[in-house]
């Protein structure tokens, strides 16, 4: 049996990771349509990068070894991307 703080892992990179991902597709989206893309383009194109975001802040966040390291810097990278959103729109 896993002890508990593996299972806090597991959900912080799951649900972390969703939301992280969330705004970075969002960001992503609104940046290739300020760049000149149309915007159901830039819409697809930044839901399918979203896929592999997701996958690589998953990975991450499941070998990261502390709940306190992975939820910094979930939050600080939630943060630079909600700057970002900002911009973006």
């Amino acid at each position: 049996m896993a002890r508990p703080a593996v299972w806090l892992r597991i959900a912080a990179a799951v649900g972390g990771g969703f939301g992280l991902t969330s705004l970075a597709v969002g960001v992503l989206a609104g940046l290739l349509a300020r760049w000149g893309l149309p915007g159901a383009e830039a819409v697809v194109a930044a839901a399918m990068a979203g896929f592999l975001i997701y996958l690589a802040v998953l990975l991450w966040g499941l070998a990261c070894q502390s709940i306190w390291r992975l939820s910094g810097w979930l939050a600080l990278w939630a943060a630079a991307l909600a700057c970002a959103w900002r911009w973006a729109f």
